[in-house]
């Protein structure tokens, strides 16, 4: 029986509140959001001309061709990528990451159901197959008291070990790298999303930008950094949080203060098998 959501609540732990540490299940069979998914991984790998898809030659529009169709022909699934062994290095090959990260992107939208993500890099990458550079997704919500910031990093792993390594990497980035000192890392990422992003989000991050400058973005409340941990199936372990955990007054610290909103996804499969079913769903 398919699954009547994309995400389940594992555990969450708000004892550090405002500060939040969550965990879900992510269930490739609800079919809606997962159908979602596939199309967000055809656009980042840039498979989505009209060459590469079957469009019905009965005069109907091709939004309008049911869903039962396939979505791509030979062509296009010769466009695919191959599926890497599921090893210690999955999480390096960059069609696994753009998975992890779109499906990441879909719990923060459910989360924050009013968050604009202006320009998402893993939807509008120079070349597919590449690993982009910078911040993985900056997102904003509009309150009545002005504009709160996200600032999301997403990582993956297989690990055995808890903390996985890569989480305290991402501690770093995030806290060191990002909110603490000059703030340099974030200022670029927000010049690159004002020039790529389209007109009407750009006075919203300009706005931030002369925040930062001015040294107004000084309330852990007005910025949210949330690091994302994507595990395969069976490998959940709240360890994975730790990190961060026991250091949530850094985060309030920093000279842009924050607060801390970690999410754990689970896969229901492991990353292989989960870009095997995005494969098959795209054909």
């Amino acid at each position: 029986m398919a699954s009547s959501t994309e995400f389940s609540l594992i555990e969450q732990d708000e004892s550090k509140s405002p500060h939040k540490f969550i965990a879900f299940k992510h269930h490739s069979d609800h079919d809606p959001s997962f159908r979602e998914t596939i199309k967000a991984c055809l656009q980042s790998w840039r498979i989505t001309a009209n060459v590469y898809k079957n469009i019905s030659d009965t005069g109907f529009k091709s939004d309008n061709i049911s869903k039962t169709l396939p979505i791509l022909n030979d062509l296009g699934r010769s466009r695919l990528p191959q599926t890497p062994v599921e090893d210690k290095n999955i999480t390096k090959n960059p069609f696994i990451t753009d998975i992890t990260e779109i499906i990441s992107m879909n719990l923060i939208r459910n989360q924050f159901r009013d968050i604009v993500i202006p320009y998402p890099r893993v939807l509008h990458k120079e070349l597919k197959g590449n690993q982009h550079k910078g911040i993985d997704l900056l997102g904003y919500i509009d309150t009545q008291n002005g504009h709160i910031l996200l600032i999301i990093e997403i990582m993956a792993s297989v690990d055995d070990n808890y903390p996985a390594s890569t989480v305290r990497e991402h501690l770093k980035q995030l806290l060191d790298d990002t909110l603490k000192g000059d703030n340099e890392r974030l200022i670029k990422e927000l010049e690159y999303i004002h020039d790529e992003a389209d007109d009407n989000y750009k006075d919203v991050i300009n706005g931030f930008l002369i925040a930062i400058y001015g040294k107004q973005l000084n309330n852990k409340d007005d910025v949210l950094a949330v690091p994302v941990m994507v595990r395969p199936v069976n490998k959940w372990n709240n360890e994975d949080w730790r990190p961060f955990f026991i250091n949530v007054q850094e985060f309030e610290k920093a000279s842009i203060p924050s607060t801390v909103c970690y999410y754990a996804i689970e896969c229901d499969c492991n990353f292989s098998e989960l870009l095997d079913r995005i494969k098959s769903g795209a054909v």
